[in-house]
């Protein structure tokens, strides 16, 4: 008789271990795929259909924040003193491909430390939505610059500015971080540091350029800022931005809420708890606007300290100056949605998420907000106009991503001929 020399029937205790080994492959799989975590979708650009079935139950909010909420809780009839802190001296151009044209319109940001594609996503992005004005950057001293970013911002014709801070006091955000960076400044925040390089930028420029601030990692264009705007500012006028309404008030996003608290009091939060939530990470001015903002910040900086109180965020000044009254009745406020910069990052209901806002499950900006056209680009609340920058799209980073990567593939000659 033959005798099988096969593999022994399982055990009970086998064929569990099989079991449970199946479902760690499955779900090491959905953790790989795009837009899943723990078997659960997050985000992306096309959600499943078990996903849009929850969206019904609390449909897209929209609507600009009434007047009250957006609106300084008293105008000041006198300013900070804004002389108390100096003019920082950023040295030369890292090139001299590129100088200042000084009745330019200037984009400025902090782009400290960033490789080629990012580079792409901001500069690439804005020079292919044709955008030909001045593109000023604080970036890493030459030296320690990936050739290749060096080269590809040279050929955007970009001016850039190097400091190298040491940043080794706290934790959290190298933004929060507190640096050393220039000798004879104080340590501050990155957050703060990059006010101090933005005034001695803007004061190169004439009073007729305008200035469009922006965060850097997380901001891509769509047409020229200034061609999108209402008209050439001038003076002391002053667009800044607010967050998604009503899901970005101070008393209701602990972030935003807590940066006041901690610096200003509980009785001063407790005033401005309806306000709107304005992003520092986005602004439009005149130039005469721009360094009176970028002075009163820096004023009152030297004035409350808030780093060394726990509140390392440039967010906290901006927000109290505005609605305490210390920045000029020239100064306004756009709506998320409606003006030059649309701030889509509060659309993912995550801060705060328990406000019931949001459906339980995550949203996108495509389905459920219905705010991309059939190109992908991003429009307005009117669903029609594309925006012209989009700000904090990485809370939507795979739904994005391959969009952004097309608008940054940007090269001279080619997309961009001066």
């Amino acid at each position: 008789r033959e005798v099988d020399h096969g593999n022994p029937p399982p055990t009970r205790n086998m064929t569990m271990l099989r079991s449970v080994l199946f479902l760690f492959v499955v779900r090491l799989t959905e953790s790989q795929r795009p837009g899943w975590r723990h078997g659960k979708w997050i985000m992306g650009s096309e959600a499943p259909e078990d996903v849009k079935a929850e969206w019904p139950r609390r449909p897209p909010m929209f609507g600009a924040a009434p007047e009250t909420n957006k609106r300084p809780l008293e105008q000041r009839h006198f300013a900070r003193n804004v002389s108390s802190f100096g003019v920082v001296d950023l040295g030369e151009p890292l090139w001299a491909t590129k100088t200042h044209n000084i009745e330019a319109n200037v984009v400025t940001g902090l782009a400290l430390n960033y490789k080629e594609q990012s580079h792409r996503f901001f500069v690439g992005s804005l020079r292919r939505a044709g955008y030909r004005g001045d593109v000023v950057l604080v970036t890493e001293p030459l030296q320690k610059m990936q050739p290749v970013s060096a080269s590809y911002l040279q050929s955007m014709d970009v001016v850039a500015y190097g400091i190298d801070p040491k940043c080794t006091i706290g934790g959290g955000s190298i933004k929060h971080k507190t640096c050393e960076w220039k000798k004879g400044q104080p340590p501050l925040p990155l957050a703060i540091i990059r006010h101090a390089c933005y005034l001695a930028i803007a004061l190169k420029y004439s009073e007729t350029s305008n200035f469009y601030v922006a965060d850097y990692r997380d901001t891509f264009f769509q047409r020229d800022p200034f061609a999108a705007g209402d008209g050439r500012l001038v003076g002391q006028q002053l667009r800044v931005v607010a967050e998604h309404w009503p899901f970005k008030q101070l008393g209701n996003c602990p972030f935003n809420g807590g940066w006041v608290r901690n610096c200003w009091g509980t009785p001063v939060l407790a005033k401005m708890s309806q306000k709107v939530v304005l992003c520092s990470g986005s602004y439009v001015g005149a130039q005469p606007a721009i360094v009176n903002l970028e002075r009163t910040i820096l004023a009152e900086v030297l004035a409350e300290k808030c780093h060394e109180k726990g509140v390392p965020s440039d967010q906290g000044y901006l927000n109290y100056l505005y609605y305490a009254g210390f920045l000029p009745p020239e100064t306004t406020v756009q709506d998320r949605g409606s003006g030059v910069v649309n701030t889509i990052g509060s659309l993912d209901g995550s801060r705060p998420r328990k406000a019931g806002y949001l459906p339980p499950t995550h949203v996108n900006i495509g389905e459920y907000w219905q705010l991309r056209d059939p190109q992908g680009f991003v429009l307005e609340d009117d669903k029609r106009t594309r925006s012209a920058a989009v700000h904090q799209y990485d809370r939507f980073h795979l739904e994005f991503r391959d969009f952004v990567t097309q608008l940054g593939n940007c090269d001279k000659p080619g997309c961009y001929n001066p």
